[in-house]
């Protein structure tokens, strides 16, 4: 288990006491299991998230040789790589698929950022449906409703960040 995945469970409390049941004809889940379910959609989120941003990097790539090889005489060798092979072709075959490609790469990132808000609102249905709240999300809820006022000045030096720090 990553550290990573220690500091989820660790931050994670499902309002649940022992079960929580589904609708009607649905299991019973555990705590551990909510967790866990939680924990695969924002696995699955942020995998979305990673694909955008390395689609992003090629597509940059791909604009950035495409503005290159517009100033190149068209009839210029080239070479491209393909499926691991270096090929030799002239500017004018490989600049019409390199914005080709550079347009379908876009057109792919657009659907994958749609599929990632989709996720985050399956994230957020999910997180009402069980109730879970993060430690910080908690220990916040609990200073706003805590009358003492040397509680709510700790928490306001915490935000500022300036706690026992003097500046001349």
């Amino acid at each position: 288990m990553s550290s990573e995945q220690q500091k989820d469970e660790k931050a994670l409390t499902p309002a649940a006491a022992s079960t929580v049941k589904k609708a009607e004809g649905e299991k019973e889940m555990n705590p551990q299991q909510i967790v866990e379910g939680f924990r695969k959609l924002r696995e699955e989120q942020q995998l979305i998230a990673s694909k955008i941003s390395e689609l992003e990097a090629e597509k940059n790539e791909h604009k950035l040789v495409a503005d290159t090889l517009q100033s190149i005489n068209p009839d210029r060798n080239c070479y491209r790589l393909i499926g691991g092979v270096l090929v030799e072709r002239t500017v004018q075959e490989v600049l019409p698929a390199l914005t080709q490609n550079a347009e379908k790469l876009e057109t792919l990132i657009a659907s994958l950022n749609e599929t990632m808000v989709k996720k985050g609102k399956d994230i957020n249905e999910y997180r009402e449906k069980y109730n879970i709240r993060f430690m910080n999300e908690m220990e916040a809820s609990k200073e706003k409703g805590s009358d003492d006022p040397n509680k709510a000045n700790k928490s306001e030096e915490k935000k500022s960040g300036a706690g026992g720090i003097l500046v001349g």
